[in-house]
């Protein structure tokens, strides 16, 4: 095998992120009587995105980012909803509601006699876990490391150390494959490992650090081997 570790990046990559986001959303949005419309969502995940390009930064703002994103939301939806409760109820609908993006589960599965495969997510505790179990990946996953525990985001060449020490993986022989740019390609830029950009809306690379560009995972089988 080319590869003897694998970091799977989960939501987006592994799982349908937005599909559990809009659901989770409006789940949570109808224990206070309000709805949204399509423009609306639109404009709560421009807001999200900038909140996780400030975590990435700064990962001792995560807490407050995580609740202003909401605040900023209702503001602009002109309703007056708790952010600190919304956020902690969010967070628990984001691990009910889940769904394994294609071929997710069949590639974990057959790279596992193969190569050690851990979990590298900067998502809440509560909700990785959630989906984690959920989907039956936290049985498959070597080991499961979560920004909230290790105390920094990716891609805080931190954070990727304190996996290499708790895994002793070799970065010649390491991969992290992600749907993020800043997040995932960059932070294995930084750890000094490869990287394979799940791209599956084929945005834009603005990345030189992309070893492999893919946009269906069955391709990591091939990229792995």
């Amino acid at each position: 095998m080319k590869y003897q570790t694998i970091l799977w990046d989960i939501d987006g990559t592994l799982l349908n992120f937005e599909m559990s986001e809009r659901i989770s959303m409006e789940k949570c949005l109808e224990k206070h009587g309000v709805s949204m419309t399509e423009a609306q969502f639109e404009e709560y995940k421009k807001i999200n995105k900038e909140c996780w390009k400030m975590i990435e930064k700064d990962h001792s703002r995560r807490n407050e980012l995580m609740v202003k994103r909401f605040v900023d939301f209702f503001t602009l939806l002109n309703v007056s909803i708790d952010g600190v409760q919304f956020n902690k109820d969010y967070q628990e609908a984001l691990g009910t509601y889940y769904c394994l993006n294609k071929f997710a589960l069949e590639v974990i599965l057959a790279l596992k006699p193969h190569c050690k495969q851990y979990a590298a997510s900067n998502g809440s505790k509560v909700a990785q876990l959630g989906k984690l179990k959920g989907t039956g990946l936290y049985d498959l996953f070597d080991d499961i490391f979560i920004s909230e525990d290790v105390g920094y985001e990716k891609p805080d060449i931190t954070y990727f150390n304190y996996i290499k020490e708790k895994t002793h993986y070799d970065p010649d022989t390491t991969i992290i494959i992600g749907d993020s740019l800043t997040s995932d390609i960059k932070g294995g830029e930084n750890a000094g490992i490869d990287t394979c950009y799940f791209n599956p809306e084929h945005q834009k690379n603005t990345s030189q650090a992309v070893t492999y560009e893919i946009d269906k995972l069955i391709e990591v089988l091939d990229i792995v081997k």
